[in-house]
């Protein structure tokens, strides 16, 4: 009766309502893309036989990605000087926002355009990825890697639009966007079994390129010609003053994100590098599990985070505080839901790949469910502080975990020539963030709000 009665206090209040309503769109919809991506490693693995071949373009995918971190931090400072604009109902610096933006990303884009095919053009990609020209040639790697760097570039740019769907507090349609790409990505595996495996790289690149930047492309168009017609981007309103408050405040996020890359983002490279593409595969199928969680998790805090930035600027602390318990409570309650995955894990992927099962182990689902645990309580953590903007300590904590993350996972292979070492080393970077930032935030929110 008691949680009944705070739903309905909680519903009461129209803010409380908004990230209500959006955490149950986004859960639904997140919750169609992780049945989605049950389904996609299966169709991947049936689409390229070899599973050298899917190691490829599970690393090839992974390493352009890092382009989406090289933002200078734009799409979080726009994010959340966004969400004050909208709060204050400022139509005239939410357009010169968002188009200072959208000019900063574009110039980005051109610039990785040229550098990035130029220094891709001069690489030797069989090294690169460990793999026999005899399987792929340096052409058809050459071809896949140009053809996947420009369709992150595009997406890079376009994405632009999440942090301001973000900012008016509606989390849920990046998820439905997302959900689309997927289901297109998995309708062309589906339908497109023949030809060989270098055929099938470069055609699924090409795919790649229209299926992740269509829908997101179409949803910007329909969003600046409707709900933001008047502040829709246009680079004569590119104001100097509004594109370094963006970078000043964006380029704290950039620093991080770059610490998170190193800690997150190297692991399919380090472990194609020393150990082969095959064990990528391995690692993808315990990620792909266990990250389930933490992805339901990070459904939450994105409407979390917005509704956090909004009740800072009008300096309500208690509901500050009253979100940052339910955020701790949630991570402490799937972290239990990860523990639990262990003893089933080897079922579970048995159930799921059938006859492209790997063999399971007990101690590897473990070293998991605990980094995955370490994940969501970053997330909680990282989800206020990045709401009131209190975020030193983070800076700090990732940078020293990204130095210390890549020379204690090469030591931890060398030593054990297993590839759940990685693992290990990414969960013990990251436990003293975890253990010091509940600290700094219950100082910061014990303060009075005109502090």
């Amino acid at each position: 009766m008691k949680i009944v009665k705070r739903l309905r206090a909680m519903m009461g209040n129209r803010d409380n309502a908004t990230v209500f309503w959006n955490i149950v769109g986004s859960v639904g919809i997140k919750g169609a893309s992780m049945i989605l991506n049950v389904c996609l490693l299966p169709a991947y693995m049936s689409y390229f036989s070899d599973q050298t071949v899917l190691g490829v373009w599970v690393t090839l995918v992974a390493a352009v990605t890092w382009i989406l971190t090289f933002d200078l931090g734009v799409g979080n400072g726009l994010r959340n000087r966004l969400a004050v604009a909208l709060v204050k109902r400022d139509l005239a610096a939410a357009k010169e926002l968002i188009s200072s933006a959208y000019v900063i990303i574009g110039a980005l884009v051109v610039l990785f355009c040229v550098g990035g095919v130029l220094v891709a053009r001069f690489l030797n990609w069989n090294s690169v990825l460990s793999v026999s020209p005899m399987l792929l040639s340096l052409t058809v790697l050459l071809r896949a890697v140009v053809v996947l760097l420009l369709a992150v570039l595009l997406n890079f740019w376009l994405k632009l639009v999440f942090s301001i769907l973000y900012a008016m507090q509606q989390n849920a349609i990046p998820n439905l966007l997302s959900l689309i790409s997927n289901v297109l990505i998995l309708g062309f595996l589906l339908m497109n079994q023949g030809s060989t495996a270098s055929v099938k790289l470069v055609n699924l690149a090409l795919f790649y390129f229209g299926a992740i930047n269509f829908p997101i492309l179409l949803a910007t168009v329909i969003l600046f010609g409707t709900r933001l017609r008047e502040a829709r981007p246009n680079p004569a309103y590119w104001r100097k003053e509004r594109a370094w408050d963006v970078l000043a405040f964006g380029s704290q996020f950039l620093f991080i994100q770059l610490s998170l890359m190193i800690i997150n983002m190297t692991n399919e490279i380090i472990i194609t590098r020393l150990l082969g593409p095959e064990k990528t595969v391995v690692y993808q199928v315990y990620y792909r599990i266990f990250y389930f969680v933490v992805t339901l998790f990070s459904i939450v805090t994105n409407p979390v985070w917005s509704a956090i930035t909004k009740a800072h600027a009008l300096q309500d602390l208690q509901r500050i505080r009253r979100l940052s318990r339910w955020l701790f409570a949630g991570a402490g309650l799937l972290s239990v839901l990860c523990l639990a995955i262990v003893p089933v894990f080897a079922w579970l992927q048995g159930v799921w790949l059938g006859i492209h099962a790997i063999q399971a182990s007990t101690v590897d689902a473990m070293l998991f469910a605990l980094f995955s645990t370490v994940m969501m309580f970053v997330l909680a953590e990282s989800c206020v502080a990045n709401g009131i903007g209190m975020i030193k300590l983070q800076m700090i904590s990732f940078a020293v975990a990204a130095v210390v993350k890549v020379p204690l996972s090469l030591y931890a292979i060398h030593i054990y020539k297993y590839w759940i070492s990685i693992v290990a080393a990414n969960t013990v970077v990251l436990l003293p963030y975890v253990i010091l930032q509940p600290f700094v935030l219950r100082r910061q929110l014990r303060e009075p709000a005109a502090a």
